[in-house]
């Protein structure tokens, strides 16, 4: 309610600052209530039938006096139109000529004269003063209104001000009985934050006993996979060492084998040139001894052409026949019972 008191002076100083009377109006009608409302618009409609009559008659007066120059108005712009027909006419029938070498066109320019600047300026005169004197009436009739609305939001006052204490009492009631209420809850919510604060202590402690226990045997489970490690390690080193070993038997055995191979390949060129020297000595022998065997038949044969060989002599025969058989998978017999290659 005091709000709405509020806004009929707010109105009031609208109204004083030069604002405009339908708008003051209506905020003071829109800040009424139901009643106030209906009795506002009663009190405009009365205020707009009590018009002043010298407003009234000033306004009508007003009106013919612009409806006169009006037709003034309309008679000068009529004789304009004729006098711009008989222009037309006269340029249409007038014949074109040459004036200083070129063609000279007509063309038609407004004519002003006193009488119609005199007509314009009386009708927004006269218009002038009709806004005036209608801002005159609406300002008086604003004012009235504004003061009947504020007379009877004032008259309302008292009777709004004392509904509105029973009203405060009665919160101020409720919110005490609020803040006990709220004071009871106050004292349960931190008796159960006390409640809950020593079970978070308790269930604290232990998880941190279990927590200590754990690492405990976390940490002994690292000391005992850092001992793996370091064992690992000593036999990964030693690994490492007997293989380092192992790698340089390795190199001495490859170079022994590379020496034993160089050996071998010049025991089998020897082996190569000993077996060409064995078959030339075997060619030369087995052409001497044919040779032999040839000069002691013929040597025979000399002694006794018809009589028959003798028994050492086919031995011999057979020996020597026999002796390149002794070349067995590519070895060669000799007297005293070694073989060459």
């Amino acid at each position: 309610m005091i709000f709405r008191s509020f806004s009929i002076i707010a109105a009031a100083i609208l109204l004083s600052l030069g604002g405009d009377g339908a708008s003051v109006s209506a905020f003071a009608v829109t800040e009424m209530g139901g009643r106030g409302r209906v009795s506002s618009l009663s009190m405009a409609e009365t205020a707009e039938d009590s018009g002043t009559e010298k407003s009234k008659n000033q306004i009508s007066h007003l009106q013919k006096k612009l409806r006169y120059w009006k037709q003034a108005q309309k008679k000068k712009e009529t004789e304009y139109k004729s006098y711009q027909l008989k222009k037309t006419v006269e340029h249409h029938t007038k014949p074109v000529y040459r004036r200083e070498g070129k063609i000279d066109h007509y063309s038609m320019r407004p004519v002003y004269d006193q009488h119609t600047e005199r007509i314009q300026t009386e009708i927004w005169s006269i218009k002038e003063q009709i806004k005036v004197t209608q801002a005159q009436v609406h300002e008086e009739r604003r004012v009235k209104l504004v003061e009947k609305l504020i007379g009877d939001r004032l008259a309302r006052h008292d009777e709004e001000l004392e509904q509105i204490k029973q009203e405060a009492a009665l919160k101020v009631e409720e919110a005490a009985m609020k803040v006990e209420e709220e004071h009871e809850l106050f004292i349960k919510a931190k008796a159960e934050q006390e409640r809950i604060r020593d079970e978070a202590a308790m269930k604290l402690q232990s998880l941190q006993e279990e927590s200590k226990s754990r690492l405990t045997e976390k940490e002994r489970q690292i000391a005992s996979v850092k001992k793996d490690i370091r064992e690992i390690s000593d036999l990964l080193q030693k690994n490492r060492n007997e293989l380092q070993n192992k790698e340089v038997s390795l190199d001495s055995l490859e170079k022994e084998l590379h020496q034993k191979e160089d050996i071998l390949h010049e025991l089998t060129r020897e082996r190569a040139s000993i077996r060409a020297l064995v078959k030339q000595s075997w060619r030369v022998l087995k052409g001497r001894f044919k040779k032999h065997i040839l000069h002691k038949d013929e040597s025979a044969a000399d002694e006794s052409a018809t009589d028959e060989p003798t028994a050492d002599s086919v031995d011999t025969a057979a020996t020597v026949e026999s002796e390149p058989a002794d070349n067995v998978n590519g070895k060669i017999l000799v007297a005293d019972g070694q073989s060459f290659e």
